[in-house]
């Protein structure tokens, strides 16, 4: 008989704890701290590709071989998991529209000039800093749901 999936805190719990922007990158550790798993458990999903995929390694400064997700990349997988389809770029206009950065009906090219716009002004400092000709191209494909060519 398979284990189960250890439970999962729902997304909304998850953005609720969120202590930075759901674009910016978040090691294996914090991931794990923010969903209350073990890392353990995030490193096994990931080899059964049962949970949100992580970045590409060497796709961010100084990060060794950790593996990095996106928030709102892992709130979507969540909310699909719950059977709600909650777009990762709609995490992030919720997160923008908190702080009055956009507005709650933005549409996808707003929360993506947003974003870049932030990213060029270092409003929010980054802990872990996705390579810089990788960063607009995966917003990009995050927000706007195409993979670059």
């Amino acid at each position: 008989m398979p284990k189960k999936q250890a439970d999962l805190l729902n997304a909304e719990k998850v953005f609720s704890r969120l202590d930075r922007p759901p674009w910016f990158s978040i090691s294996t550790q914090e991931l794990s701290l923010l969903l209350n798993v073990n890392p353990a458990s995030l490193w096994n999903w990931e080899l059964r590709r049962t949970f949100a995929p992580a970045e590409p390694l060497g796709s961010h400064i100084r990060a060794g071989n950790k593996r990095m997700y996106i928030p709102a990349v892992v709130l979507s997988y969540l909310s699909r998991r719950e059977g709600s389809v909650v777009e990762p770029w709609q995490w992030v206009r919720r997160w923008l529209a908190a702080r009055s950065m956009v507005s709650a009906t933005a549409e996808p090219g707003a929360v993506l000039a947003a974003v870049l716009a932030i990213s060029k002004v270092k409003v929010f400092k980054a802990k872990w800093k996705m390579r810089g000709e990788l960063f607009e191209p995966r917003m990009r494909e995050i927000i706007d749901g195409v993979p670059e060519t």
